[in-house]
């Protein structure tokens, strides 16, 4: 007797299995360019460095420098005290602005130059000043800027009728328009943001610059630092870190 013996079975065994492989090829392909969850910036409310809303000069620089390498961002909002407590204590990934004299107590690694801070006197009066015209004035501050501002600084505090540190920067701006202190203490281009935000039509000045900060970006994560670092060089050497600091009127 013939037995015949059919295949066909196993061709259709086997014609799936190929499907089967094909699919999980796909799969592990699509999973290795899944999107990663966003980094969190952990940054303060500064204006137009950072709105508050993860936009600002700042932000958008550090957001488009992360797109570059696939990285996508969200923000975290703190004082800038608890921002460096944050930053010290490693409970944040990248943090921004940090100072040296805060980054370097935990071996920070930084970003490349792209911030353009500088503390200033601001007032109503257009007369150029030093530090030796605190005398008998009332003087706001930010908070710990006598910690930053050197012993000098410190010094001339020491001469004024008033002195006092507050993180309330708008807070600044309504008690100079109220005539109740005579200098604010900020960064040039937050107070004056907010200066003309208030909508007062007095036009304030800058009458000494304090300092110019060589303030960056910091991370604990080395790989991380490079990423940055990698999208910022791209964007310096386009033009779209000038475009954003023309964008949002930043005083060099």
């Amino acid at each position: 007797m013939c037995v015949k013996i059919v295949l066909t079975t196993s061709k259709v065994d086997y014609n799936n299995l190929m499907k089967i492989i094909l699919i999980i090829i796909t799969i592990l392909n699509l999973s290795s360019f899944a999107k990663q969850p966003p980094i969190k910036i952990a940054t303060h409310y500064s204006p137009p460095w950072s709105n508050g809303d993860c936009t600002g000069a700042e932000i958008d620089i550090i957001k488009a420098a992360f797109k570059i390498e696939s990285i996508e961002i969200e923000c975290v909002y703190y004082s800038y005290g608890r921002l460096v407590k944050c930053f010290k204590s490693g409970h944040s990934e990248f943090s921004t602005p940090i100072t040296r004299v805060d980054g370097d107590s935990v071996h920070a690694y930084y970003s490349d130059s792209f911030h353009k801070y500088s503390d200033v006197v601001l007032s109503y009066s257009d007369k150029k000043i030093t530090l030796n015209d605190f005398k008998g004035k009332r003087i706001l501050a930010y908070q710990g800027a006598s910690e930053y501002l050197g012993e000098d600084y410190r010094a001339a505090t020491k001469m004024a009728r008033s002195y006092v540190e507050s993180s309330d920067r708008e807070g600044q701006i309504e008690l100079l328009q109220k005539k109740r202190v005579d200098y604010i203490i900020g960064e040039v281009n937050l107070l004056m943001f907010l200066a003309k935000k208030s909508n007062v039509p007095t036009k304030v000045y800058a009458n000494l610059v304090l300092k110019k900060w060589d303030i960056r970006s910091a991370s604990h994560k080395e790989e991380l630092m490079k990423k940055f670092n990698s999208g910022l060089k791209k964007l310096k050497e386009n033009g779209t870190v000038d475009k954003i600091y023309q964008q949002y009127h930043i005083i060099k």
